[in-house]
């Protein structure tokens, strides 16, 4: 939110203008400076901290987070001026509301993040023995940005000692005086529901204090008590005749904000003695302190009920008090409808039939005298193909009305109810769905001062259609349900017909936050799929307007044809469809690896809220109901695309991260064998291992030293290279371990890490392939490469060495003897030693060479391996 926006251009439209102090100059200046000194100090810390990470090489990671610091800390200051700028106010003065919440959270916004990033700066620094001094200045920072908390926590508590004269409430729309008899009695019945509540919770929590089971719930049984009692307050003050101009109840006090603040204590009443109902529905012994708690989750309930009907208060829908009567208890009054009798249902639905064709007949009119204008104005004349489909919606609407209300289609004349059910309510929404999207896109194109006749028309037929949707919304109460009341109708006047207009429009600061010039982003690609084609063609333009990409469907089978042949980012789907449906459509998308990662908006003219959740259920991303609120519509796209914008992101992200892995997983296999590399992902420090036997070889090219000396550098490694890249080969082929090379020598081992029987065996058959890739590749080459192979059978150690660049090592004699048998060889041969011997000479064709003169060991008797028996 745009601090600027926060400052209060009048001092009246700050909370609900019942308080009024401003403050001094001098006030204005002590609290000013309270909050910059700080503020300012911490912006130099800061700036020190920056200079230091940008000049320390290793801090460098840092200077991202500390830059974002110092951002939030200049934020911060700028925002105090604005806020403490008296320029900025009528006359000059600043008025205590004006340190509402919405200010203080604008001012905590930027010092979170300062205690966000520094403290994770702080603890990155914490281990740097040269990062004392920068941890310093952060401790500092983040005790100053800690102090600016409280400050701004103690501004919302300025003004609260404030006890001037209440403004007088501006007076607007007033209703009769038998309404405010009704209203008054509303009020009566409402203290009467909410003084049981409270009783009940007062005995409640005397119980649970002597009650040793419930003392865990004393914090819970006051938070109903409270509730209570905050709501006793707020409906003695709305209901308070002496607040009224002339004893006569304004209208306006029931708007929307009024009726959303007495539902919350109402909310807290019903959830926590729900809560608390959980806790004890299984025990017989708590049966009255149960019902204590039903009765507040009862009555709660009723009083919403009452809430509900206080926003249906108009001129033209007086409240009945007859249908305010005595609860089944005789303890407490409220409002119950009273199901009228069937003849009565039946002059009901023919006024409402009667209802609806006035209107529909008015639009048809006014949609006539447009299209002649538009006819005869050369600036209106690209208008005109636009009030057609409106006509021809109007004319669709119309012969609907007559079909559904012809007592000749009914028997014995009679209206079957039944008939109202949600596909016809669809039906009829349909056509007045085109005729508000059409008209508000007409309204936005044409010139308000010289077309100033066309657009009060389109102004009038809008208000028609939307009182066409709040009498629709009439007919529902008429079906299967038909003991629901039906909703009053709003007056012409009301602006929008739909609890949502209602509500949107006491949201102006928020309505217009969230434009189309926001909606697009990145040019998304987005399917609509609808049956009706002026709602695709609605959509498709309205949306086309924004920036994106449009395509349409007709029907489910389309769309699921569509998806699989472009790629889309948002699905508006229509849930009502001939043949596949859009809970169809919407069951296939999800269970398709390919598609499900698609967000689907669902639309439809229906509003059960069984549909809702079903969508929702299915994977549907959210749910809109016809005809759209623009600026809902909009926030809903937004919102779709940001989050998958967000899920392929992340989605790419785990691709990335997933390929460095394996990256990062075949790098270290290469250095290590892999039971190893596993060990040390699992964070073991010391891994050495002693393994009872197991056959070490090594090998060494014959007059590599003395070659290398005549070629180049590169050339000598190319072919040390392809040499044992044929060796690595083999290694892998015979399930042996590569320890490492050492220059031209390359040692191998085979039972280890991972035990094996058959390690000589396999060793023995490792050697004989390696004098057939020497002699291949000396045929390839035309070279002349000999090699000399040694190998020993004994008991090694195994570990890993080294912290940065570690290598999986052996050690032991076996390892020594090993090497000896290679050094103490001869070229073009393979000489093993009697350990050795014992192992293979079964399975191997063997030569006895006999003893010899081994460093270190003295005489060993050795053997030369020609090949496999």
């Amino acid at each position: 939110m745009n601090a600027a926006s926060t400052v209060p251009t009048d001092p009246h439209s700050v909370g609900n203008g019942d308080i009024e102090a401003f403050i001094s100059d001098a006030q204005l200046m002590e609290m000013q400076d309270k909050l910059q000194i700080p503020a300012h100090t911490v912006i130099g810390y800061i700036e020190t901290l920056l200079t230091n990470t940008e000049s320390t090489p290793a801090w460098n990671e840092f200077v991202p987070d500390v830059q974002r610091m110092l951002q939030a800390a200049k934020q911060l200051s700028a925002l105090i001026s604005r806020t403490f700028d008296k320029h900025a106010y009528p006359d000059g003065k600043i008025d205590v509301k004006a340190f509402g919440s919405t200010v203080r959270h604008d001012l905590r916004t930027p010092i979170n993040a300062i205690l966000g990033y520094g403290e994770m700066v702080q603890e990155d620094l914490a281990d740097d023995p040269d990062g004392e001094q920068a941890c310093s200045d952060i401790d500092k920072v983040l005790g100053y940005a800690r102090k600016l908390l409280t400050l701004i926590d103690e501004l919302g508590r300025i003004g609260k000692d404030a006890s001037p004269e209440p403004e007088p409430v501006e007076k607007q729309t007033v209703i009769d005086n038998s309404e405010t008899d009704d209203l008054l009695e509303i009020g009566t019945q409402l203290k009467e529901l909410i003084e049981d509540v409270v009783h009940l919770a007062s005995e409640l929590s005397l119980y649970a204090q002597v009650k040793p089971k419930w003392q865990v719930f004393i914090d819970d049984l006051q938070k109903i008590l409270k509730a209570g009692q905050n709501l006793s307050h707020q409906v003695d003050s709305l209901f308070d005749i002496g607040r009224y101009e002339n004893g006569a109840v304004d209208p306006e006090s029931f708007s929307t904000t009024v009726r959303h603040d007495l539902r919350t204590p109402i909310n807290a009443l019903i959830g926590f003695s729900e809560l608390l109902l959980e806790e004890f529905e299984q025990d017989f012994e708590e049966h009255d302190a149960c019902h204590k708690l039903e009765q507040i989750g009862t009555f709660s309930r009723k009083l919403l009920s009452i809430i509900e009907d206080l926003g249906f208060i108009k001129k033209k829908s007086p409240i009945d008090s007859k249908k305010i009567r005595q609860n089944s208890s005789g303890s407490t009054s409220h409002m119950t409808p009273v199901k009228p009798a069937s003849k009565q249902d039946n002059d009901n639905l023919i006024d409402i039939g009667i209802d609806l064709l006035t209107p529909t007949s008015t639009i048809h009119a006014h949609l006539e005298m447009l299209l002649q204008y538009a006819k005869s104005d050369v600036g209106c004349q690209s208008f005109a193909p636009d009030l057609n489909k409106m006509l021809g919606a109007a004319e669709q609407l119309s012969n609907l009305i007559k079909k559904l209300f012809a007592k000749e289609h009914f028997p014995d004349g009679e209206i079957n109810d039944q008939v109202f059910d949600s596909k016809t309510r669809h039906d009829l929404r349909t056509p007045i769905n085109a005729l508000i999207g059409f008209g508000e896109m007409l309204l936005e194109d044409l010139d308000r001062e010289a077309q100033r006749e066309a657009c009060n028309d389109l102004e009038k037929i809008l208000s028609l259609s939307r009182k066409l949707l709040s009498l629709i919304n009439d007919l529902s109460f008429f079906s299967e349900n038909g003991n629901k009341p039906p909703l009053p109708v709003m007056p012409e006047n009301a602006g929008g017909g739909t609890i949502i207009d209602a509500v949107m429009s006491s949201s102006t600061p928020v309505a217009k936050a969230v434009t189309h010039d926001t909606v697009a982003q990145d040019a998304a690609r987005l399917l609509v799929v609808d049956d009706k084609e002026s709602n695709r063609d609605l959509l498709s333009r309205r949306l086309g307007k924004q920036g994106f990409t449009i395509d349409t469907a007709a029907d489910g089978q389309q769309a699921l044809d569509a998806v699989k042949n472009a790629p889309y980012d948002l699905i508006l789907l229509d849930v009502i469809m001939p043949e596949v449906d859009g809970f169809q459509v919407l069951e296939q998308l999800k269970s398709d690896d390919q598609y499900k990662h698609i967000p689907v908006l669902m639309i439809s003219a229906l509003d059960e809220i069984d549909g809702v959740v079903r969508c929702i259920s299915m994977g549907a991303e959210d749910f809109i109901q016809k005809p759209f609120n623009q600026i809902i519509l909009n926030a809903k796209i937004s919102a779709s695309l940001e989050r998958k914008r967000l899920r392929d992101r992340e989605h790419a992200f785990m691709e990335r991260l997933q390929a460095e892995q394996e990256k990062s997983e075949k790098l270290l296999l290469n250095v290590l064998p892999k039971p190893i590399a596993d060990r040390l992902k699992r964070s073991e420090r010391t891994i050495a291992d002693s393994f009872p036997e197991v056959t070490v070889l090594f090998s060494d090219l014959v007059g590599f030293t003395e070659l290398s000396t005549g070629i180049a550098a590169s050339e000598l490694v190319e072919k040390l290279n392809e040499i044992f890249l044929a060796f690595d080969i083999l290694t892998e082929l015979h399930g042996l371990e590569k320890i490492k090379t050492i220059g031209d020598a390359y040692m191998l081992v085979g039972g280890l890490p991972t035990p094996r029987p058959d390690h000589a065996e396999a060793v023995a058959d490792m050697a004989i392939d390696m004098f057939d890739a020497i002699e291949r590749l000396n045929s390839q080459h035309g070279e002349n490469f000999e090699i000399r192979v040694g190998i020993h059978t004994g008991p090694v150690v195994a570990g890993v060495i080294g912290k940065n660049k570690f290598n999986y090592d052996l050690w032991g004699e076996t390892v020594n003897i090993a090497s000896r048998m290679e050094s103490h060889g001869v070229p073009g041969r393979i000489q093993i030693s009697d350990a050795t011997y014992n192992k293979i000479k079964d399975k191997f064709r063997l030569d006895y060479r006999g003893p010899i003169e081994v460093k270190g060991k003295g005489l060993m008797i050795t053997h030369f391996l020609n090949g496999r028996k």
